[in-house]
């Protein structure tokens, strides 16, 4: 606590507006159903198609989980299931399942639409965007890597959209071909209606895991950068020259802080909705897995639920550990430089900014530069341990579900 007090006063923090780093990325937001007032160009036009998607999104995925909600206490009924255009209908027992599975999915996605909305009104809740910069300009960056992965991550952000209205449109096939010819309407109305909900969940959930991805890895690049400038700073004779090392000292601590500030702030708003669809792809996982291993599925719902099964274990588990893995390992070796910098000419550098050095270096030591459910960090061996307690509760599941049928 101490040395976070100190550092405030010592390194004093500079922002920029937001809307001077943003002047088109509102537009990629809004066809994502989101409205970010805090970005320019973030709201819409009233009376034309984007505002009218945008105004029955958030109802449109409320009635669809409510309908999940209320076939999970209705398995199997004839009338409910033809009414509500059921798709797990002729899935015998894992319909139960995979609707639970669909509610849980929808349910994240709720929570990560409300939380985008108080971002308008919650002015700590919106640095999280400035992150985003590289979305717009990738040539912002001089870093040839993040430059590449800026334009990847374009490509999956529409790619998951695409994927997620396809596999919502596509588990209904089974039930357009098998209920009765009277109610093809209906079921064409719902399958309009059910694609419209997977765009929303892949613009809430899934696309979200992919921007918190494409943040840590940014800032990851940007530690790594400073750490390789460090060690060529530490082994090159100009850092014989003391006035040279001194700035460089200088400039490379307080850029440190400047990130290390800037990822709290971010993480302001990340970290909650993040730890929200972590927790729903950790259930989705285990159900998945179930159906896919355990469950007798044949048709088209067989290949929806075991890529979508995938798609879960990839946005919901494996991005957020491997680049807030690599995010941390970077800063780690960005602090370790720092330390190296301290004391490589610790006799030789003025007192006032040996102390600052070393407020700096207390203030960065062992902190976390992202966390889910405010407890587990994003390392490796977190990520086996996930894995190992979905185990667990995959095998009290079957368990569970072997004793019901005895």
């Amino acid at each position: 606590m101490l040395t976070d007090i100190l550092a405030s006063l010592l390194f004093p923090l500079k922002t920029l507006h937001s809307e001077t780093i943003h002047p088109k990325l509102g537009e990629f937001f809004k066809s994502c159903c989101l409205r970010y007032t805090y970005v320019s160009d973030g709201s819409f036009r009233e009376h034309d198609l984007a505002w009218f998607l945008y105004v029955i999104s958030f109802p449109a995925l409320f009635l669809g989980t409510l309908r999940f909600a209320f076939l999970i206490f209705h398995v199997g009924h004839p009338f409910y299931s033809t009414l509500l255009a059921d798709f797990s209908f002729f899935m015998g027992q894992a319909s139960f399942w995979f609707l639970l599975a669909c509610l849980v999915w929808f349910v994240a996605a709720l929570i990560s639409r409300v939380y985008s909305e108080i971002s308008n009104y919650k002015v700590s809740y919106q640095e999280w965007m400035k992150s985003m910069i590289h979305l717009q300009h990738p040539e912002y960056s001089r870093d040839l890597s993040t430059q590449r992965g800026s334009k990847l991550t374009l490509l999956i952000l529409r790619f998951n959209l695409i994927a997620g209205t396809i596999c919502a449109a596509a588990v209904h096939l089974p039930i357009i071909i098998g209920f009765p010819i009277q109610w093809l309407p209906v079921t064409l109305a719902h399958t309009f209606f059910t694609a419209f909900h997977g765009y929303l969940v892949g613009c809430y959930e899934v696309n979200f895991t992919i921007l918190t991805g494409h943040y840590l890895y940014v800032y990851g690049r940007k530690h790594h950068r400073m750490a390789s400038k460090a060690k060529l700073v530490a082994a090159s004779t100009q850092s014989d020259y003391n006035e040279y090392f001194i700035r460089f000292l200088t400039k490379f601590k307080t850029r440190m802080i400047s990130l290390s500030r800037d990822m709290v702030k971010i993480n302001r708003f990340m970290a909650p909705v993040s730890s929200i669809i972590f927790t729903g792809t950790f259930l989705n996982e285990t159900l998945c897995l179930y159906l896919t291993f355990f469950v007798d599925i044949e048709g088209p719902p067989k290949y929806v639920i075991r890529f979508l099964g995938f798609l879960t274990i990839l946005y919901g588990q494996v991005i957020y550990f491997i680049a807030g893995s690599y995010a941390q390992h970077r800063y780690d070796e960005c602090v370790t430089q720092l330390h190296h910098l301290i004391e490589f000419k610790a006799m030789k550098i003025p007192l006032s900014l040996r102390i600052k050095s070393l407020i700096a270096s207390e203030y960065l030591t062992e902190r976390k530069v992202f966390t889910l459910l405010e407890t587990i960090d994003v390392s490796t061996i977190n990520f086996i341990k996930v894995q190992v307690e979905m185990t667990m509760l995959l095998l009290m599941l079957i368990g569970n579900v072997k004793r019901s049928y005895n």
